[in-house]
């Protein structure tokens, strides 16, 4: 499925009622915010830590508003590190818990971290 997927990003599809070639692209996985952090390998419970998969937003700054506060985004690389040293420690790290759920990196348009 995954290499049918890139191979409609790179090499797109002829339709019978075109001579034009109609490529995709494949950048959003639709689901709540639950499955959304199951699939990424993210924790699932949103009332501690770091329950957003976009930054490392925490649970203790939830309430204070968005312009009174600093955080950081995520990152590809950043949040490849913290994956690593929750692989290692068994633990969650930043929010992160495992290895992503389906490997939806493998499709070459998509990212884990969606910014």
């Amino acid at each position: 499925m995954i290499n049918d997927l890139n191979t409609l990003q790179t090499e797109g599809l002829i339709v019978s009622t075109s001579t034009e070639r109609l490529y995709f692209t494949f950048n959003l996985i639709a689901a709540d915010n639950l499955a959304a952090n199951d699939y990424g390998g993210f924790q699932k419970n949103f009332s501690n830590g770091y329950f957003c998969r976009m930054c490392y937003m925490s649970y203790a700054l939830r309430s204070i508003p968005i312009t009174d506060i600093s955080f950081r985004l995520r990152s590809e690389e950043s949040h490849e590190q913290h994956l690593q040293k929750a692989l290692q420690s068994n633990d969650f790290i930043f929010g992160i818990q495992r290895q992503r759920f389906f490997e939806f990196n493998w499709i070459s348009s998509y990212k884990i971290i969606g910014i």
